[in-house]
């Protein structure tokens, strides 16, 4: 789309072409999917595990399909706070650089970084552990969310630990994966300078699927992080180590 500067060296902020904005829509679909249904699906799979059971992706995916709407409103709701809370300091900035004054945008930066930041954190252990809580005991969006609140007092910086932890080694995995893809379809187009259009379909196909993997990859594996934190939780505050202990001497009989 010329009007965003893809083809054209100067941007126009005016004129974008509907199939442009469809195209948004259709991303911001696509990566509610890939996040809510990613870290969703894989819910139900750690908490068989846990019992030494294994399911189907179908079976997993069935158990999710009821709870899509409850999910979609947990996405939304949580969404929507950080936005909030990150528009508080925003405006503040945006009024400031307009007038040319200092005290509004050194209010915003104070705003970011000491309300944004620590809301941002709370809201994505909240939303992380939320999802399973939902998926598992079939819970609401907004009861969910209670019940995750409870479930995380005096457990909320280790589980923060934890997530940083292993979401840092799981970035670098995915950023592994998605150079080497990266590389490959450079190779490739360097390799057939002269048919251009293939080269260029090349790249993109290569490239998108490296991309899809690596985010598959990411989100399914912090979505397994937070169901164990879930399960974690309820095992310190509820005995449920007893309740599995129990499915699983009845399995064995």
């Amino acid at each position: 789309d010329p009007s965003l500067a893809l083809l054209s060296p100067v941007p126009l902020l005016e004129g974008i072409e509907p199939r442009t904005v469809g195209l948004g829509i259709v991303a911001a679909v696509a990566l509610l999917a890939a996040d809510v249904l990613s870290s969703a699906v894989v819910a139900p799979a750690f908490a068989r595990a846990v019992l030494g059971e294994r399911i189907t992706l179908g079976s997993a995916m069935s158990t999710v399909r009821s709870r899509i709407g409850g999910l979609a409103l947990l996405y939304l709701l949580t969404n929507l706070t950080v936005a909030v809370v990150v528009l508080a300091g925003v405006i503040p900035l945006v009024i400031g650089a307009a007038n040319s004054d200092a005290t509004p945008s050194i209010l915003g930066v104070l705003v970011l970084v000491f309300v944004a930041l620590p809301a941002l954190l709370i809201v994505s252990m909240v939303a992380g552990i939320a999802r399973p809580v939902l998926v598992l005991e079939q819970r609401s969006a907004v009861d969910a969310i209670r019940r995750t609140v409870r479930l995380l007092r005096g457990r909320f910086w280790w589980s923060v630990l934890v997530v940083l932890v292993t979401g840092a080694i799981i970035n670098v995995a995915t950023a592994v994966l998605q150079q080497v893809g990266g590389i490959g379809a450079t190779l490739i187009v360097a390799a057939s300078p002269e048919s251009s259009t293939a080269a260029l379909v090349a790249f993109t196909v290569i490239f998108a699927l490296t991309a899809t993997l690596s985010y598959v990859i990411l989100y399914a594996y912090m979505g397994g992080v937070f169901t164990l934190l879930h399960i974690d939780a309820r095992i310190r505050h509820e005995g449920f180590d007893r309740d599995l202990a129990a499915a699983a001497e009845a399995r064995r009989h």
